[in-house]
């Protein structure tokens, strides 16, 4: 039979060893908490990244800082070079127009570029299409197919079909197996 003193001290460790089991709850309970916050705060930070880059790139994904060595923005060569590709503007009036939203939309711009500037900008993003091909349309690789056989005045037209370099079917290619780039020369 166990004596008073041992039936003390096995109640006393028994109340020793449930307080240790709430205290490794509470510690699991802890880590828990700490894992979540960490996450959360890894969240957070990779939000403020974004948030930074959105205030660096501005809504259009176009940064409105200037480009090293010039004087314009990158939002302005970006809007210049996009009205004469896709809206089929002329230099010239790709400047009128430049200066017509300055004047609209208070841009305040301090100075517009001239036709030749926006010139060279075409040339030099003619140059980025083949320098740069959209690999990613094709996953196992590409071939390229020029054709500078097409003039029109003193102008050269470079076509350049992109085609996937593995053959995909049995028939010949079709317009919906090439992606079509073209540059002024």
């Amino acid at each position: 039979m166990p004596t008073k003193r041992e039936s003390k001290l096995t109640k006393k460790l028994g109340a020793c060893r449930a307080r240790l089991r709430q205290a490794n709850q509470k510690v699991r309970d802890l880590t828990k908490r700490k894992d979540h916050y960490k996450s959360r705060t890894k969240d957070l930070t990779q939000e403020l990244k974004n948030e930074k880059n959105l205030k660096k790139k501005g809504c259009l994904g176009v940064s409105d800082q200037s480009i090293a060595k010039h004087k314009y923005t990158e939002m302005l060569i970006t809007l210049t070079v996009g009205l004469v590709i896709i809206c089929g503007c002329s230099l010239r009036s790709t400047v009128k127009i430049l200066e017509l939203l300055n004047e609209l939309l208070n841009w305040q711009l301090p100075e517009i570029p001239c036709f030749r500037s926006v010139q060279h900008w075409l040339e030099k993003s003619g140059y980025a299409v083949y320098t740069e091909p959209k690999t990613e349309e094709f996953s196992d690789g590409y071939a390229c197919i020029v054709d500078e056989s097409m003039m029109i005045r003193s102008q050269k037209l470079l076509l350049t079909l992109g085609v996937p370099a593995s053959k995909t079917s049995e028939e010949a290619l079709t317009f919906g197996d090439i992606t079509i780039s073209c540059c002024r020369r």
